[in-house]
């Protein structure tokens, strides 16, 4: 087992393939406050004379060799043992894609509510966050497990070339098992079935970019609804103000000019001798007007 396998970085990877020793993960989602990761920390060592091939599992207490037979004729090729893991691998992402769809589902077919001025929506965007979180690290798991598989399928290719075989490998290829004798008909069947787990994973990787897509529809519905109340609530607003412009202009002149009249002569006449000179005579005329008996009129 290599040094490199038991360093800080490499533990707190999300994912890898090194020939022998591979890393995948998975989050398993019941609740958006309820979550496990499913981790798959393998290492192999295949054994070309006898056919044999050891298995270390870590982190993981369900792993895909609890109950399995393997069919003896895939022996013969070290990779057989990732036809079981990926197996595995596709089980536990089916679960998380669909644990999420099954979280937006419940939100798009919710009753809407009828928008109203009287009463604001209350939308809860704590749970959308959260959704939106565990979607974000689904799509991830599953870009890192495509990337993995892809490395497996290159290693893989390269063993099945002719030139591996019990007489050696050729100085172009690099091979992490020793030289085997190959059953070309069990080569090209594991092949295939890494591809079809390439296939099926790479599926339901749209699927999960799917649920992000919905999700992030019914966030922008949300802030939409909210904004349009607010923007109800802002006309009423903006009419009660022009209502009371209204009654402001209508009535604040006439009011001044009853204050105005009704001041004594002396105010009233220290009133405008305080403004423009030219009002003078005007206060004059209003005094005297005020002083005059009725019948000087």
């Amino acid at each position: 087992m290599p040094s490199i396998w038991w360093t800080n970085h490499l533990k707190r990877s999300n994912g890898f393939f090194g020939y022998t020793w591979s890393f995948f993960q998975s989050k398993v989602i019941k609740s958006t406050d309820d979550y496990s990761w499913s981790k798959f920390n393998i290492f192999t060592r295949w054994t070309s004379g006898k056919n044999q091939t050891g298995i270390l599992i870590f982190d993981n207490k369900s792993h895909p060799f609890t109950d399995i037979i393997p069919d003896e004729h895939l022996l013969t090729d070290p990779f057989w043992v990732y036809l079981y893991i990926l197996e595995s691998v596709s089980e536990f992402e089916d679960r998380a894609v669909w644990s999420i769809r099954n979280l937006i589902r419940p939100i798009e077919k919710g009753q809407k509510q009828i928008l109203t001025k009287n009463e604001r929506p209350k939308p809860n965007y704590r749970e959308l966050h959260d959704i939106a979180r565990h979607s974000i690290h689904v799509t991830e798991t599953l870009d890192v497990a495509l990337q993995t598989i892809e490395r497996i399928l290159e290693n893989h290719r390269a063993n099945m070339s002719p030139t591996n075989s019990s007489t050696g490998s050729s100085p172009g290829l690099s091979t992490p098992f020793p030289p085997f004798r190959q059953d070309r008909n069990v080569l090209q069947e594991i092949q295939s079935s890494l591809s079809f787990s390439q296939s099926y994973l790479s599926s339901l990787r749209h699927r999960s970019i799917a649920n992000e897509k919905r999700l992030q529809n019914e966030i922008q519905l949300t802030f939409q609804t909210v904004a349009r109340h607010d923007a109800l609530v802002l006309m009423d607003d903006s009419a009660a103000l022009k209502t009371l412009a209204f009654v402001t202009f209508t009535f604040l002149p006439p009011t001044f000019i009853c204050a105005m009249f009704s001041l004594s002569s002396i105010q009233l006449f220290q009133f405008f001798r305080q403004t423009v000179e030219p009002a003078k005579p005007i206060a004059i005329y209003l005094i005297e007007s005020r002083a005059a008996p009725p019948s000087a009129t």
